[in-house]
């Protein structure tokens, strides 16, 4: 059974679904998911695609690439064809991932999204799954907060990330990086996808956030990989973020999970085309 923050929300969209409706197109399985939560977007969980999420829940289904692009979710209960990202591969290794609730604590920090290492048990304490406050219980000593990432040191990771890969006009980068406002790294990520580095960049903010944990956790003696979800089983993960995201939000959630003959129908002002072709 799946308990991850991604399972659950991954799960309730599937309940909205018959099984004669598999195997679910990847755009329309993306719009299931965000008609129960409408901040949906894979970055958020550390993942830089809908089907590396989706891989990460064997027990729910499994993912078939096709050879235009897009990707079929299938029932858990057929067989996975060859070649499908479920099907085991012994030459490859998995995917590293941190567990959720954490990767939310240190990435998305707010008062549901706190992290605190218990120092008796050895383990990670999310106060989120059950209300308990370790700083005010019977034993503060016991239990050590972990610090969320500074947004100064995501942006500095930015500006890191932009100057190694010698992009020819870095202004609009640059300034998107300054921007004072909270949506300054999801207009960030529009940009890099505009110019074909935004799987580069999800990679190099999931390691730097990775290289974070590690160098916070050795530096008080704890064991790094406790905050990793074990190979083959799904992140633990905190309640629900519910932020008000505004309509060109909302559209590039979309569109990354539209088909090519989805994105054929849109309605675009021509004079877009026109720059785009210049």
């Amino acid at each position: 059974m799946s308990t991850s923050r991604f399972g659950r929300l991954l799960k309730k969209a599937l309940e909205d679904v018959s099984r004669e409706d598999y195997p679910l197109l990847g755009a329309k399985l993306g719009q299931l998911i965000r008609n129960h939560d409408h901040t949906f977007h894979p970055a958020l969980y550390g993942a830089d695609s809908l089907a590396e999420l989706l891989s990460a829940q064997p027990d729910l289904g499994y993912v078939e690439r096709r050879e235009k692009g897009d990707l079929l979710f299938h029932h858990p209960d057929t067989t996975p064809l060859t070649g499908s990202d479920n099907v085991s591969d012994t030459h490859s290794e998995p995917p590293r991932f941190l567990k959720q609730d954490l990767w939310q604590a240190l990435v998305n920090p707010h008062a549901d999204t706190a992290a605190w290492f218990d120092l008796k048990n050895c383990r990670l304490h999310f106060p989120a799954h059950n209300d308990f406050d370790p700083g005010q219980g019977d034993e503060p000593e016991r239990y050590l907060q972990v610090p969320p990432i500074d947004q100064k040191v995501v942006r500095q990771w930015a500006s890191a990330f932009i100057g190694r890969s010698s992009v020819e006009d870095p202004t609009g980068l640059d300034e998107a990086i300054d921007a004072p406002d909270c949506s300054w790294f999801r207009t960030l990520s529009a940009q890099l996808e505009q110019r074909g580095l935004l799987s580069a960049w999800t990679a190099f903010h999931r390691e730097q956030v990775y290289h974070y944990w590690d160098s916070w956790a050795q530096s008080h003696g704890i064991a790094s990989h406790i905050g990793f979800a074990r190979p083959g089983q799904a992140r633990r993960n905190q309640k629900r973020r519910s932020p008000q995201r505004g309509l060109r939000e909302k559209l590039h959630q979309v569109i990354d999970d539209m088909t090519e003959d989805e994105l054929r129908q849109l309605l675009i002002p021509a004079r877009f085309l026109i720059q785009t072709n210049r």
